[in-house]
């Protein structure tokens, strides 16, 4: 058995390359160290709280991250369609499709139900809290005309 206490081990690089993920067996044949030796000098060092630790840091970064690039591209496409609805001279489908989006970004897509009327009518989708005040608002709509 060799004798690893007399070598000079650079612990401080194996430690670095396994807390980014290198397999133990794959730094001891770069280090010609055994694979048992670099585990119970982890084991010893606490390398694995340390990995732990370092993944739950890069996983809540990357999600704040991630969280945060998708609500500035979701306020962009609101606000690009909202200047679509206020548009007086939209056209009738553009408005309609900026309503869609609008509906999928506010997350009320998934609470949905569909109302639809006689031929002709556009389907209308709504949150079941305002089921009632659509129906009424669509009749009115039916009898103004």
């Amino acid at each position: 058995m060799a004798n690893y206490r007399n070598r000079n081990i650079p612990w401080k690089e194996i430690e670095e390359k396994y807390l980014i993920g290198i397999q133990p067996q794959d730094l001891a044949q770069e280090y010609n160290v055994s694979c048992s030796t670099i585990r119970s000098h982890a084991c010893k060092q606490k390398w694995s709280v340390n990995k732990q630790q370092i993944s739950n840091q890069v996983l809540q970064s990357v999600t704040q991250n991630l969280e945060a690039r998708v609500t500035n591209l979701a306020n962009k496409a609101l606000t690009t369609c909202e200047t679509v609805l206020d548009d007086p001279g939209a056209k009738y489908q553009d408005k309609l499709t900026a309503s869609k989006i609008i509906i999928d970004c506010s997350g009320l897509k998934k609470d949905k139900k569909e109302l639809s009327g006689s031929v002709g009518v556009q389907k209308v989708f709504v949150t079941p809290e305002m089921q009632e005040a659509t129906l009424e608002h669509i009749k009115q709509v039916i009898n103004d005309q």
